[in-house]
């Protein structure tokens, strides 16, 4: 049962503070001095009020904040259905102006910063800090996250092709690709809907906002060429970066998946291997090339940095003789720009992995096989994925028994 009273602290004196006294079962009541001291005469012991006479003129401002006091403590119980002092106290400090209340932070930029130090992968920390760092840059007046919309992602987009930042400037300076501008949009609605299903509101419209992006010029190795790899005579630095690169070309695998292989993850010639990524289930025979790497290894191939690996394959592919002229097309800065490349400067980590599932796709292996150890959902997303021209397509094609008249 609550029951509230204003007493006088001192009622023998000429002048006295008033204190509320907050009843509700416990042993001892809730006092606590609402900062107002009162003439004693004007005090109403039955109403626990200031009589509002001439000779006190204050008198009806203090009996309002009485009332409010009142009505805080009664809202607070009614809430709580108990006392909890220090947790009152602080409400009335809040209420006396003693204290500043803490709002929420509910800034957009406040949610992205504790989504990457709890929910981002190592594997794609990079990716989501580029993001975040390109918000607080971009759009330095952070809004709070529900108002993140249609508007503000157009918004971002725009600014995020259009400008040279120090941070997303290459060597020569150019401006970010439209398919590099659309990873951002897709790791800030990844964001939005992961606290979304925590229970935070966010704006419906940021679905209507489709990412555009543009089918990407990459290339890949053919058989021949990455036998070819396979033979090269190389000095050691560069052989190992040669033999982690063809176990990703022969499997398809990501290199966060194959590089960290053992003995363990292969049974009768297949490897076995949940991906790190996307925790999928993946099974892959063993191609010979891959066999013959991996055994000379001991099934666990020698550690090597991505960055390393991804300098060193150019100078493996440049002594392969891997130099023809690849023209690349990109949409920077709303711009349609085309470049030219040598082969060798174009090989990545990424390219063993697409050129694994190329050639699979070129040897007559189904797509939905190929699927199932590249992760890919659709074949629609797989067929975009790999490097395969419409008449490379109709030759596979051609070798079908549809094609080749041996379907009854």
């Amino acid at each position: 049962m609550l029951s509230i009273k204003f007493i006088l602290k001192e009622p023998s004196k000429e002048n006295s503070l008033i204190y509320v006294y907050v009843f509700s079962g416990q042993k001892k009541p809730f006092k606590y001095s609402i900062s107002e001291i009162v003439p004693v005469k004007f005090w109403n012991k039955d109403t626990q009020k200031v009589r509002e006479l001439m000779e006190f003129q204050r008198a009806k401002a203090v009996n309002k904040k009485i009332d409010r006091c009142r009505k805080l403590v009664e809202n607070y119980y009614e809430e709580k259905s108990a006392i909890d002092a220090d947790e009152l106290r602080e409400k009335l400090d809040i209420f006396m102006g003693k204290k500043k209340e803490v709002k929420e932070d509910s800034r957009f930029t406040t949610y992205f910063k504790l989504y990457l130090g709890t929910n981002v992968a190592k594997s794609n920390i990079k990716s989501y800090t580029t993001t975040y760092r390109a918000i607080c840059e971009l759009m330095p007046d952070s809004v709070e996250i529900g108002k993140v919309d249609y508007s503000y992602l157009e918004k971002f987009q725009r600014l995020f092709q259009s400008r040279k930042i120090k941070r997303y400037k290459n060597k020569e300076g150019r401006l970010p690709s439209l398919n590099y501008s659309s990873l951002q949009i897709k790791n800030i609605k990844t964001v939005l809907h992961d606290f979304q299903k925590k229970g935070i509101t966010i704006s419906g419209t940021i679905d209507d906002y489709t990412k555009v992006e543009e089918e990407a010029d990459s290339i890949y190795l053919s058989m021949r060429e990455i036998e070819e790899l396979h033979n090269l005579d190389l000095p050691k630095r560069l052989a190992k970066a040669r033999n982690i690169f063809l176990v990703g070309c022969c499997t398809a695998m990501r290199i966060s998946d194959y590089k960290t292989l053992s003995k363990d993850n292969i049974r009768d010639g297949m490897i076995f291997k949940t991906t790190k990524k996307k925790s999928q289930r993946v099974v892959v025979p063993i191609h010979h090339i891959a066999r013959e790497i991996l055994e000379s290894y001991d099934y666990k191939l020698p550690k090597l940095s991505e960055t390393k690996l991804n300098k060193y394959i150019k100078e493996v592919g440049k002594i392969a003789g891997m130099d023809e002229p690849i023209i690349i097309t990109k949409t920077e800065g709303g711009k349609k720009v085309a470049r030219t490349f040598k082969k060798y400067e174009l090989i990545t980590t990424h390219t063993a992995r697409r050129s694994g599932a190329t050639n699979m796709y070129l040897s007559g292996i189904p797509s939905i096989s190929i699927m199932m150890i590249t992760g890919h959902k659709t074949e629609k997303a797989f067929l975009k994925y790999i490097k395969v021209t419409k008449e490379q397509n109709a030759q596979v094609l051609a070798n079908h028994e549809y094609f080749q008249g041996k379907l009854e």
